[in-house]
């Protein structure tokens, strides 16, 4: 499943070519387990087309909150809607804008452009002999 509207800070996975986390990429996941573990209902709202990878798409509400809101409130999100639009899901898609808006910039490199630059680094490693430290 692909929560819509965000794209959170990595964290280290080196099955997906990323070597290190990303700066508040451990906050932001430690922020969704704690908002997930404190939900007694979820919720989720889902598009009706799959992304590119055939991964659901929609939007996750805890205790009745959009979880996307939430997130890109904290800071700890980057919105995407900007990007992909609304998936037809336009209510949702306007609250996580107006969250961001009002949040300002994210203090991240866009996550996007994170792992592009990890791809590029993996290759090079890899490339030169070189491993990530396990």
């Amino acid at each position: 499943m692909r929560i819509l509207g965000i794209d959170t800070p990595e964290t280290r996975h080196l099955e997906h070519n990323l070597p290190y986390a990303q700066s508040f990429g451990p906050e932001a996941r430690a922020f969704a387990q704690g908002a997930f573990a404190a939900a007694t209902q979820v919720e989720l709202l889902r598009a009706a087309t799959l992304d590119p990878y055939g991964r659901s798409l929609g939007y996750l509400f805890l205790n009745g909150r959009n979880y996307s809101v939430l997130v890109v409130q904290a800071r700890l999100s980057a919105e995407t809607v900007t990007f992909y639009g609304d998936n037809g899901l336009p209510t949702q898609a306007a609250e996580v804008l107006a969250a961001a808006k009002a949040a300002g910039p994210v203090p991240f490199e866009a996550p996007h452009l994170f792992r592009a630059r990890m791809r590029d680094l993996t290759k090079w490693m890899k490339e030169n002999g070189l491993e990530a430290e396990q």
